[in-house]
C-alpha cells in the first residue's frame, strides 16, 4: 500500500508543473493572486503583472479591470500591448473558473512593426465590481498547455 501511494505521488509530481511564484496584485491592494511555474519570470508592477515561460515562447500580461466594462477592458489590453485587433476573426465564450464568472476573447492582432499575433484575453470576475484579465501570447502556447492551465486555475481572489 505505501508502495502504491508513493507511486501515485511521484506520478502526479511529474504531470502537474511545479509551481513556484504566487503573486497578489495590484499592489496596493490586491483584489486576487496567481501562481506562476518554477523557471517562470513574473513580475508585479502597479496594478499589472509582467510573465513569460522560461524558453520566452509565451508572455502572460494580467491586468486590473471591472467586470461590467468589458469593452474598454479589451481596449486597455490592445494598448498595453500596442496592437490593432482584426474584429473579423473575433470570438468569444462564457464559463466559469474555480467559481468565478470568465468570459475569454480570441483574436488576431497585428503589432507596431506588423506581425500578426493571436491574442486570448480571458477576462476574470474576482468580485461583483472587480477583475482580472489574463492577457496570453506566443508561439510556446501549445507547448506550455499544461502550465497555462495551472496558471489559470491558481487563480484566486484574495480576502
Amino acid at each position: 500500500m505505501k508502495n502504491s501511494i508513493a507511486s501515485l505521488l511521484l506520478v502526479l509530481s511529474l504531470t502537474a508543473p511545479a509551481l513556484a511564484d504566487t503573486l497578489k496584485f495590484p499592489e496596493d491592494k490586491p483584489v486576487a493572486s496567481i501562481t506562476f511555474p518554477e523557471g517562470w519570470k513574473a513580475a508585479v508592477t502597479g496594478d499589472a503583472i509582467a510573465a513569460s515561460a522560461d524558453d520566452g515562447t509565451v508572455l502572460i500580461n494580467v491586468i486590473t479591470t471591472r467586470p461590467d466594462m468589458l469593452g474598454p477592458s479589451n481596449d486597455k489590453a490592445f494598448a498595453l500591448l500596442k496592437v490593432k485587433p482584426d474584429f473579423d476573426s473575433y470570438k468569444d465564450s462564457k464559463t466559469t473558473l474555480n467559481g468565478m464568472n470568465v468570459v475569454q476573447v480570441n483574436v488576431d492582432a497585428r503589432d507596431e512593426s506588423g506581425g500578426n499575433m493571436k491574442l486570448t484575453l480571458t477576462a476574470v470576475e474576482v468580485t461583483k465590481d472587480k477583475g482580472v484579465m489574463i492577457i496570453l501570447r506566443g508561439e510556446g502556447v501549445a507547448k506550455h498547455q499544461d502550465e497555462i492551465t495551472a496558471i489559470m486555475n491558481s487563480i484566486a481572489a484574495v480576502p
